[in-house]
């Protein structure tokens, strides 16, 4: 009997596990049957007219109603879209998220219609006022308060693009670089005799096999950091940067994660997030106090003993304060406010210049070539020295003609642009308003794009593609050289950024992007005219894999060079 009672026990209990697993199997059944219904439901969509009428973007298949495509969009972004736009070649597709219809755009000629569209066809109206509450951390008012002079503060940025504004900024850049230059690395061993730009690398100095000294550092912020440190007062002034040494330290850790603050909710434990909201805190912490300093300052009043030197705080800098205290933003605005424009000017073309000098100085016959180029522009002078060898001076930097640079250097300018194809990838959005046609110019086809629709012209789906750029992930800065015979029939050769935006474009484009194209010439002519950069020896260029932030790449491992300075005669 107790034999029987086992077997009876063993009978109930698997005929129970039967039961329960036939239900999930029903269940995983059912659920696949919705799937590929839906795929098969979706696919019709994916069908290009064919009789030069507008044509809506062709959709691509999704396997889970309402959910869409959101787990390959969310999980494998950059692979997913780019797997895509070798799909659609037509240069537009679109993808559902969360019920919403998104349409990405890949072909320059559609990207440039939908920039050049006026605010009441599509816009990006509802991104700004998100941004100025998650990122740059302005309350309800006084977000409304922004909101209510962006055409000042647009009018105020725009001086950027003006011969005086960009002379001012550019003259006191100069003045820091000439300044500070020659301790661009110091050749020190002990942090307390290094520049702060060197302890943030990680500086230390190291020595070949036969016996020569070398700076070893991360390029990365080696570079990143000098350019803060000598460009920053030009904006914020001296007192600013002086004050608050690490105050682009925050910045750094802000920037990372930035994208990921825009779009997760603040009570969401996210560690990258939280690091980011803790370092736009105490950033905004110095735009706080900087503010106070400057209300007293334009009042006539005494400033303070940290704040003696406001007088060279840039023209724009002065203008924003100025319209902030005609509409009382409070200090707390001003100082998220001041904030984004921190981010805006320090957080792209900063981590650029490092990216380019590493990719020139890895091509020795790139990097001689630059050097010939830029000779006549960037001048360099030997002081003489009257103590003999045992006193070692620094060379000078005399002179920089950046008119001469911008103009004349074109194996320069092409991988200034190169570096801008490579690592920058700037996506801008907007939304329809009303139902919207597109085309490119010169071609039949046109596209449909239905009111409600999100339009995204994320940059690097066009920057790498082959069909566009041949070898793509290669640096040849000779692709965007141009040659043409002037009227006497000279050969002149030309960079140009032919169909890239690398500033996106239409009315929104970057009011920065004549400053971050003088930053972008200048610093790596100077920096490469005083200084080589090596592989480390033993070890080569050693790649770092790279990630994706708001608008640059920036490396996961230590960009690792070896600096030494270049020898006068």
């Amino acid at each position: 009997m107790e034999h029987l009672d086992r077997a009876r026990d063993a009978l109930t209990s698997y005929t129970s596990q039967l039961e329960r697993s036939t239900v999930w199997a029903a269940v995983a059944g059912f659920l696949t049957l919705i799937f590929i219904a839906n795929y098969f439901k979706t696919s019709p969509r994916s069908r290009l007219a064919k009789d030069g009428q507008p044509a809506a973007p062709r959709e691509h298949p999704y396997l889970i109603p309402f959910i869409g495509h959101a787990p390959q969009f969310l999980a494998a972004q950059e692979w997913f879209l780019h797997r895509l736009r070798g799909l659609y070649p037509e240069g537009i597709f679109s993808i559902r998220l969360f019920g919403s219809t998104h349409s990405f755009i890949s072909n320059p000629g559609l990207t440039a219609a939908v920039l050049n569209k006026p605010r009441s066809v599509a816009n990006n109206d509802f991104l700004t006022p998100a941004l100025l509450r998650s990122n740059f951390g302005l309350s309800k008012p006084d977000a409304a308060i922004f909101l209510s002079i962006m055409d000042q503060m647009s009018e105020n940025v725009a001086g950027l693009l003006t011969e005086s504004g960009l002379g001012e900024l550019m003259d006191a850049t100069l003045a820091h670089v000439k300044r500070t230059v020659a301790d661009f690395v110091t050749f020190n061993s002990s942090p307390a005799d290094q520049a702060d730009w060197e302890i943030n690398a990680g500086a230390e100095v190291v020595e070949d096999s036969k016996g020569e000294a070398f700076v070893q550092a991360d390029l990365m912020e080696l570079v990143r950091n000098y350019v803060a440190k000598t460009a920053n007062p030009g904006f914020f002034g001296t007192n600013f940067v002086d004050n608050f040494p690490d105050a682009w330290q925050h910045m750094w850790k802000y920037d990372a994660g930035f994208l990921l603050m825009s779009i997760l909710p603040s009570w969401l434990p996210v560690p990258s997030v939280g690091l980011a909201r803790a370092a736009a805190s105490k950033f905004r912490q110095c735009t706080y106090e900087y503010h106070e300093a400057m209300d007293k300052y334009l009042d006539g009043k005494d400033p303070g003993i940290k704040w003696q030197d406001l007088d060279n705080v840039s023209t724009m800098m002065k203008g924003r304060a100025e319209i902030f205290r005609r509409v009382n933003l409070s200090m707390q605005g001003r100082a998220g406010a001041d904030l984004g424009i921190a981010w805006a000017m320090n957080a792209n073309a900063n981590s650029l210049v490092p990216w380019m000098i590493w990719e020139i100085s890895r091509d020795v016959v790139l990097v001689e070539q630059i050097r010939e180029e830029i000779a006549p522009y960037v001048r360099v002078a030997q002081p003489s020295n009257e103590f003999g060898a045992a006193v070692w001076l620094a060379p000078e930097l005399e002179h920089v003609d950046v008119d001469g640079l911008l103009t004349k250097c074109p194996l320069l300018k092409g991988a200034y642009i190169e570096t801008l194809r490579l690592y920058t990838g700037s996506w801008a959005m907007k939304q329809t308003v009303k139902d919207m046609i597109i085309g490119e110019r010169g071609k039949e086809q046109a596209f449909f794009v239905k009111e409600g629709t999100y339009v995204h012209c994320p940059q690097d789906l066009h920057q790498m593609d082959p069909e566009a750029f041949p070898d793509p992930k290669e640096f040849l800065p000779q692709r965007h050289i141009r040659e043409t015979e002037d009227k006497n029939g000279k050969l002149v050769r030309t960079a140009e950024m032919g169909t890239m935006k690398p500033y996106s474009g239409g009315p929104a484009m970057c009011k920065g992007r004549a400053f971050a194209t003088r930053e972008m010439m200048v610093y790596p002519a100077v920096l490469l005219s005083l200084y080589e950069f090596l592989a480390p020896e033993g070890r080569g260029w050693v790649m770092s894999k790279t990630e994706k932030r708001a608008a640059t790449r920036h490396p996961l491992s230590p960009l690792t060079v070896w600096v030494r300075r270049k020898k006068f005669d």
